[in-house]
């Protein structure tokens, strides 16, 4: 990745080969492979897709030209300053006052809160002018989705997922999580998301597993 990066002034992002349809990501849309790079690991990206509905990222998974966007970026200096200036320019004159202020911490502490709050996916990454790909030659997962936690409990012969005692009964694909020993059964349900704590209950389907976060205002204070 480094020397795609060193090699030319694109910006550089690393794709994840996606092994479901997870509607929780970004993706990337793959174009034509970079000639002369190593072979079928680094591509020109072709457009950026925000967190689609599970319909299409299933649809984007069956089509194999795209990629999870993992927010994982490398660039040269030259190139991402070139970048900020072109769209960026609030966050190019920051950063070029942070590399060259005798006290950085002084630039940060007086500057960066009054700073646009803006992703660098946003900021940069969907309109530069070149973006290439490199393929992820490593398994990655994302450890803070409740989706991803599936892979590492143990599974019974439905597809449910569950980290406590459960008994489940013409259900399937379910995937519970009980912070406290008590017991869980599900009867005639699938593909959802239940999760236990000492002092609440969520219910809801996996693949809106990313949008709790919505539901947070309607909780008492004290569960926030």
């Amino acid at each position: 990745v480094e020397a795609v990066a060193s090699d030319a002034s694109a910006l550089v992002t690393i794709g994840i080969r996606p092994p479901w349809a997870c509607p929780g990501f970004g993706y990337i849309e793959r174009g034509e492979e970079v000639a002369g790079a190593a072979a079928g690991r680094v591509f020109h990206v072709r457009s950026f897709r925000e967190k689609p509905a599970p319909e299409r990222a299933q649809q984007f998974v069956d089509e194999g030209r795209f990629r999870w966007n993992a927010g994982m970026f490398t660039w040269s200096v030259h190139a991402i300053l070139g970048e900020l200036q072109r769209q960026a320019p609030e966050l190019a004159a920051f950063a070029t006052a942070y590399k060259s202020a005798p006290d950085p911490a002084a630039v940060l502490a007086e500057r960066f809160a009054t700073l646009p709050k803006v992703s660098v996916d946003y900021a940069v990454m969907e309109h530069a002018r070149t973006v290439l790909m490199v393929e992820a030659s490593f398994d990655w997962d994302d450890v803070g989705g409740w989706n991803a936690l599936a892979s590492y409990l143990p599974t019974d012969g439905d597809g449910n997922h569950a980290r406590g005692p459960l008994a489940a009964l013409d259900a399937a694909n379910n995937l519970v999580f009980s912070a406290a020993p008590r017991q869980v059964a599900l009867l005639g349900v699938s593909d959802l998301l239940v999760v236990q704590t000492a002092d609440a209950i969520l219910i809801c389907p996996r693949d809106r597993a990313e949008h709790i976060k919505q539901i947070i205002p309607l909780l008492p204070p004290e569960l926030t």
